[in-house]
């Protein structure tokens, strides 16, 4: 707590500000805060507002990605003395690249005990869609999975959110469609034949960075900023017999911190004489980022808007 700015000063104030025992002489505190002499002539009245923490204010002012605080507290920096104050200027985005936060506290324990942390969003803090899945093809049958949405802000540590603007998970992408395979004859002296059917790739997830959508298949659309991508559809394919492969669709990837659906099973049918299918399962949709993600406590002086876990 900063020392008064006006009226009685003691020796007692500034030691109880600073540190000390029973000072003597005020030589023993200069340099002791922004104001105060390093050396020669000194005062009480040097003392007036001072303080023995640091603040430190960061603004950002334009749109930037994977923005570590700690990793720009700059030089005034006094461990366990800190007070950081970081704000996201309005209309402003921080968003994540491929790694799982658009903004951290630290990396982990790099914040000394004392310090603290203030985040004041005014805009618009995303995390990274999640890609859609791959349809099942001949090589992998079963749909894959699509990738989990990433997050937007990883506290690390304690620290106070004031969010008057966005704090957005990504949304997760979709797992893409099964793949089909039917044998059959057209009649009992015919020969077997057999076609096959890749399934449709899944949704990307909704991100600032959009996941993108998964292969194979037809049709879909691309993931936006806040809405997930629709899956595309599986290939049918008619056998000469009666039957079909038909792959599996896509699902739709998430919105904003929003989990993606699973892709379809195939619906192949087995016609003909003796014909047969199977059907494999689509892939699992991937898991949604969170609006705030780690082991920090986080003190909410106003929730804004919040898409995804926090």
């Amino acid at each position: 707590m900063a020392l008064q700015s006006s009226g009685a000063i003691s020796l007692g104030d500034i030691e109880g500000e600073f540190g000390g025992t029973a000072p003597t002489s005020l030589s023993e505190y200069y340099s002791a805060a922004v104001g105060v002499p390093a050396s020669g002539e000194i005062s009480l009245t040097d003392f007036y507002g001072t303080s023995n923490r640091v603040t430190i204010n960061l603004t950002i002012a334009s749109n930037t990605s994977v923005y570590d605080i700690f990793a720009n507290k700059g030089g005034t920096y006094s461990a366990g003395n800190t007070d950081v104050i970081v704000t996201v200027n309005s209309g402003v985005t921080v968003s994540a690249g491929a790694t799982d936060y658009a903004m951290r506290t630290d990396s982990g324990g790099q914040w000394a005990a004392g310090d603290t942390i203030k985040l004041i969003n005014n805009g618009t803090i995303a995390g990274y869609g999640g890609r859609g899945g791959n349809g099942g093809t001949t090589g992998s049958r079963v749909g894959s999975n699509g990738a989990v949405g990433k997050h937007a802000f990883r506290a690390n540590t304690n620290c106070t959110i004031d969010n008057n603007g966005t704090l957005a998970g990504g949304g997760g992408g979709a797992g893409g469609g099964g793949f089909s395979i039917q044998t059959g004859r057209a009649n009992e002296k015919a020969s077997f034949t057999t076609v096959s059917a890749n399934g449709g790739g899944g949704g990307g997830g909704a991100g600032q960075n959009a996941g993108a959508i998964g292969s194979y298949g037809t049709g879909g659309s691309a993931a936006t900023a806040t809405a997930g991508g629709t899956g595309k559809t599986g290939i049918t394919t008619s056998n000469s017999g009666t039957g079909y492969a038909r792959g599996g669709n896509g699902g739709n990837g998430g919105a904003r911190g929003t989990v993606g659906a699973n892709g379809s099973t195939a619906t192949g049918f087995a016609g003909g004489y003796g014909g047969s299918v199977i059907n494999y399962a689509g892939g699992t949709g991937g898991a949604a980022g969170f609006a705030v993600a780690g082991s920090g406590t986080v003190t909410w002086e106003s929730t804004g808007t919040r898409y995804g876990s926090f």
